[in-house]
């Protein structure tokens, strides 16, 4: 059909790779800084697999239960989970080039 609508048979599919991938990389990069202003160019690929954090007390007797922790009078907002997994990226949600912050308050040496 393509080739009937140019009136040709041969169809030129020249694509220069080096171009192509600088050209999408400066869009990527665009998109990821607040000092550019660009058309939004969104990277689609989806991770494989969740990807999770544990987070966990480096020596394991540094672990204070949140029951102690309760009864040490610590409110609720001021408790401490030292053992936990956090999802990170979901692979069918999030996208490749997506970020995340994190803000942690330990008061112990922690594993990631």
């Amino acid at each position: 059909m393509l080739e009937q609508a140019l009136e040709r048979k041969d169809l030129g599919t020249h694509l220069n790779g080096d171009e192509a991938m600088c050209f999408g990389s400066a869009f990527i990069a665009s998109n990821s800084s607040s000092s550019f202003k660009v058309k939004t160019v969104l990277v689609t690929q989806h991770p494989e697999y969740d990807i999770h954090m544990k987070i966990s007390p480096t020596k394991p007797e540094d672990a204070i239960s949140e029951e102690d922790q309760k009864a040490e009078g610590l409110e609720e907002a001021d408790i401490i989970k030292y053992n936990q997994e956090i999802r990170l990226f979901s692979h069918d949600k999030d996208y490749m080039g997506k970020s995340k912050g994190l803000s942690m308050n330990y008061n112990k040496d922690m594993t990631l």
